[in-house]
């Protein structure tokens, strides 16, 4: 529902985890000097410089930041009483991110492996972005069950919760499959533009 959460991943990649994270973070701060929507709100989106610091390792295959980073927030979400009231599938796509980085990890311990993954540069893209975004819905839920926000600050209850956790399992993987769309589109249009840019440049020769 927010431009961040399209631009978060594109600025990761471009610009690399810790500038991305410092242009994702601008962004947010002068968004809200624009929109304010309550302190509540701002600290929720400090989520979208995480997902683009997330993204931006990842794509540079140093994926033990977003390892230990996953799992910590997912330890601490589980040890959280509150959370054994709510649907285990309502965050099915956080599971496949942490699943799939995991996997990764493992390979990336396999040298044909890497090689293998090396000719792919969208597929690379998609996998960064998808566990970039992920880690962003990951913070605001830190925040909201094992930070209880949900109780301080919404007064929301288990019966609430779970209400927004079935709405959760629907709108948020619909909101990540948008920004990798757009992701992939704006990151194959580039990458066709310089392609087309050298091969001018070897015909002007």
């Amino acid at each position: 529902m927010s431009w961040v959460f399209i631009a978060e991943p594109l600025t990761g990649v471009f610009l690399g985890p810790r500038h991305g994270a410092l242009a994702v973070m601008i962004g947010v701060l002068l968004g809200y000097f624009f929109n304010p929507r309550g302190p509540a709100e701002f600290l929720f989106m400090m989520g979208a410089p995480i997902g683009a610091m997330i993204t931006g390792y990842v794509y540079r295959r140093r994926v033990v930041h977003a390892a230990v980073y996953m799992t910590v927030l997912l330890a601490a979400y589980f040890l959280t009483p509150t959370a054994w009231e709510l649907p285990i599938w309502g965050m099915w796509d956080t599971y496949l991110a942490f699943i799939l980085l995991m996997g990764y990890s493992a390979l990336r311990s396999i040298r044909s492996a890497v090689k293998q993954s090396q000719g792919r540069p969208i597929y690379r893209f998609l996998f960064s972005a998808f566990v970039g975004l992920e880690s962003d819905v990951l913070f605001r839920i830190f925040l909201f069950i094992p930070c209880q926000t949900y109780r301080f600050i919404y007064a929301f209850d288990v019966a609430t919760l779970r209400y927004i956790w079935l709405g959760g399992a629907l709108v948020t993987p619909l909101q990540v499959a948008v920004s990798l769309l757009t992701g992939s589109l704006v990151d194959r249009s580039i990458e066709m533009y310089y392609l087309g840019r050298l091969k001018q440049g070897f015909s002007d020769l």
